[in-house]
């Protein structure tokens, strides 16, 4: 027996879809269910402040009954710590934002719009992303998801919308590599190309399993970066030996599109280099690379 709460919201974005989010906790010797018909959130300055309504649906292990009613929750105003700017200095009114959301199948671009009180977002492109399969091997077309980027760019900007930022969102772990004047090294290998198969025990041989695992924290698995970039250094990787840089997907379209290569720290953490303690890639890992 379990107290269940469930918090729920969803609305509709475009005429075809709609998004949502549901959160459960779980305690105690009862059931319980949350169902919020209206949520709202407003944003002011350094302030925010969420209300809501919905029904309540509770039972328990002897008697079995329902409330339900409307009534406004208010979680008051929370201010945001000192040292994160006013939401306003990133986006006043009528700001907008571009986001490029990349899937291991498929892609697409988003344009969201901040009024001053409101994020309110649109899909402006969709397109496909296949695994290419070259040589007995599976790679990503990086060339043709910058494409696709500069595809929903344009689009905006035959809008008249002037863009204030960019954010890229991919999967983890693949990266690509760029010679010293900044050209693409060929294709990046795709995570589900089998090259990596038993790479772990390969690595494991220069660095046992649990002091990588106590330096980075993360699952195993034979995709990881570091174990692709040492399958690869093992295979004699002609792209690697030539690499001035070794970019993420996300940091190497980011290169392609400004020029300047970062490594940003979310998708670093999926490359099993990441020491989650200096915040920084691991230098003893690297070393043993």
């Amino acid at each position: 027996s379990r107290l269940e709460l469930a918090y729920g919201y969803s609305r509709s974005i475009m005429d075809w879809i709609r998004i949502g989010a549901r959160v459960k906790l779980l305690a105690g010797a009862v059931r319980a269910d949350v169902l919020i018909d209206d949520l709202n959130l407003k944003m002011d300055g350094q302030e925010w402040a969420v209300t809501a309504h919905g029904n309540a649906e509770v039972s328990g292990p002897v008697k079995v009954g329902t409330v339900k009613g409307t009534k406004e929750i208010d979680l008051g105003s929370i201010e945001i710590p000192e040292d994160i700017e006013d939401i306003n200095e990133y986006a006043s009114e009528s700001s907008v934002g571009f986001a490029v959301d990349l899937g291991a199948t498929s892609g697409r671009t988003i344009l969201a719009t901040y009024d001053g009180h409101r994020v309110s977002m649109r899909e402006i492109t969709r397109f496909e992303n296949p695994m290419i399969p070259s040589g007995g091997h599976l790679f990503w077309d990086i060339a043709a998801l910058y494409n696709e980027i500069l595809r929903g760019l344009k689009a905006v900007a035959d809008e008249g919308l002037e863009i204030k930022s960019i954010g890229i969102d991919t999967w983890g772990c693949d990266f690509a590599f760029f010679g010293k004047d900044g050209q693409l090294l060929g294709l990046p290998y795709c995570y589900r190309d089998q090259h990596t198969a038993g790479s772990r025990e390969a690595f494991f041989k220069k660095m046992s399993a649990e002091k990588v695992y106590k330096r980075t924290g993360i699952q195993f698995m034979d995709f990881n970066s570091l174990f692709q970039l040492d399958t690869l250094k093992r295979n004699g990787c002609q792209a690697l030996e030539h690499a001035d840089k070794v970019l993420f997907i996300p940091d190497a379209l980011i290169y392609m599109l400004t020029g300047k290569a970062i490594c940003e720290y979310t998708v670093a953490s999926t490359s099993q280099m990441l020491n989650p303690v200096t915040g920084d890639l691991d230098s003893e890992i690297l070393s043993a690379l």
